[in-house]
């Protein structure tokens, strides 16, 4: 599974590394979506020991959790300029029939088609924590005080946490039901020349799309699994010359607008591990309750309390897995604990061979595929 720079190899990373419960592959009946705010991008000169002065773009941004449950935080921000050419080898953004193509799709169309995408890396703390108290008016006080200030807005209390960078948001894993995080993305480097500037905002949306999703037993091979990045784009103007930049006005070109960048079909190897992890763990679980004699029901209650996955993620994870391996005999109609059997036989299909898989395009399936050695004879 491959993605452009724009959607940065880290955000692929973090679908990957999720082995918790919560994984965005599982939750596919009902895309998850996080709401997002944030403040116009703003300049800031540091000055340096030394005298020398750089300057740097900043975002101030919030993302809230509305949904009512649990969600893997896969944010990555992005700033995207006009100038610059470091993407004229992608044969889409020249090629007149794929532009005209795209032109007639809004969200496939993209004005800014030459340019540079920066990333949102962390800086060094003397840097950031001055963008910070620049931003939260922490100035005129003891440097250990404003230290003090900063370091408690960061671990903030029960309403939330507070200027957190792209690590810290990262580390958080999850943002829990009703949780608010806010961020400061801090962009180095930006053409002075620019006179476009665009945020692009990653993980907003549940990465996995059903296409073409009947729910019926007997159709399982009618739907096609995508992964689908949907991305948010705040594009500004940025007029005048490059002197004295901070005495020109960036103003809001158009209202925010929704990208989607297709990253292509499940085949990804990672993927299918999480998924067969996620229920086994979950089916772990589910055998430690009913040896306590919790009734089903309640067993299904505290499932969902304590990963915050329903049944019908679960029959659409095995779905997945059934069509991406082969058919292990899991019955839809029961619960998750009452396949156990089918799900012991997938993680041990599994693990003897997923060492031997490779997928196959055509069929949209793994397969096994025995390794010959040189010289290898045939009886």
């Amino acid at each position: 599974m491959t993605m452009m720079r724009a959607l940065s190899s880290s955000w692929v990373a973090a679908v990957g590394v999720l082995v918790g419960a919560n994984l965005c592959e599982a939750q596919t009946h009902d895309r998850w979506k996080l709401d997002y705010s944030q403040e116009k991008p703003q300049m800031f000169n540091y000055r340096y020991p030394s005298g020398e002065v750089e300057t740097f773009w900043f975002v101030h941004y919030t993302v809230t959790n509305n949904m009512g449950r649990v969600i893997p935080i896969l944010l990555d921000h992005t700033l995207y300029i006009e100038t610059g050419r470091e993407l004229q080898t992608d044969l889409k953004k020249v090629d007149p029939d794929a532009a005209r193509a795209a032109a007639e799709d809004p969200t496939k169309f993209e004005t800014l088609k030459y340019g540079t995408f920066i990333s949102n890396v962390v800086q060094a703390e003397p840097i950031e924590y001055k963008i910070i108290e620049y931003h939260a008016k922490l100035g005129n006080r003891n440097l250990g005080i404003i230290r003090e200030s900063i370091m408690e807005l960061k671990n903030g209390d029960e309403k939330g946490r507070y200027y957190l960078n792209a690590r810290e948001i990262r580390e958080q894993r999850f943002i829990k039901a009703g949780q608010k995080l806010t961020g400061m993305a801090i962009f180095r480097g930006v053409d002075p020349r620019a006179q476009t500037i665009e945020v692009q905002i990653s993980g907003l949306w549940d990465v996995l799309r059903i296409e073409q999703f009947l729910g019926d037993k007997e159709e399982l091979e009618d739907f096609k699994i995508h992964y689908e990045n949907r991305v948010l784009k705040y594009t500004y103007d940025f007029p005048g010359d490059p002197f004295h930049r901070e005495r020109d006005v960036l103003t809001l070109k158009r209202q925010p607008q929704w990208t989607v960048k297709n990253i292509g079909p499940v085949a990804s190897k990672s993927t299918i591990e999480n998924l067969v992890a996620t229920l086994l763990k979950v089916l772990a679980h589910c055998e430690e309750l009913a040896k306590k004699n919790v009734a089903d029901d309640k067993m299904q209650a505290d499932v969902t309390a304590k990963f915050g996955l329903s049944e019908a993620d679960f029959k659409i994870s095995a779905r997945i897995v059934s069509k991406a391996l082969k058919d292990f005999g899991y019955d839809y109609d029961k619960s998750l604990y009452q396949n156990q059997v089918a799900v012991w036989k997938m993680h041990e299909w599994w693990v003897t061979n997923k060492s031997k898989l490779a997928f196959n395009e055509k069929t949209g399936k793994f397969e096994v595929r025995e390794e010959v050695l040189p010289g290898t004879q045939k009886d």
